[in-house]
């Protein structure tokens, strides 16, 4: 990824799901990531991520707890990717 004319590394060793059918997460993974990048590319101001660093854990707890089935309007894989990459992004960025 890159951000402004800086290089951007991020390693995620492990990913939870709790919850989430095996059939959703491809789709919960492809959009968190493509939201991440797409945050870290260009909602990022230069300098916000600061010098290298490494995080032991960064919990994003309590995103898309409130999946309902989505033949009754619940909400999809991809609006959970898209919640847990901005609480992601929040967290790498304070």
């Amino acid at each position: 990824m890159r951000a402004g004319s800086g290089l951007i590394e991020l390693h995620i060793e492990r990913l939870v799901l709790d919850g989430v059918e095996r059939a959703d997460q491809d789709a919960l993974v492809a959009a968190l990531e493509s939201e991440l990048v797409r945050l870290l590319t260009h909602e990022t101001p230069i300098g916000a991520l600061g010098n290298s660093r490494a995080l032991a854990r960064l919990d994003v707890r309590g995103v898309g707890l409130a999946m309902a089935p989505r033949e009754v309007g619940g909400v999809t894989p991809a609006a959970i990717g898209e919640g847990a990459a901005a609480s992601l992004h929040k967290g790498l960025t304070r």
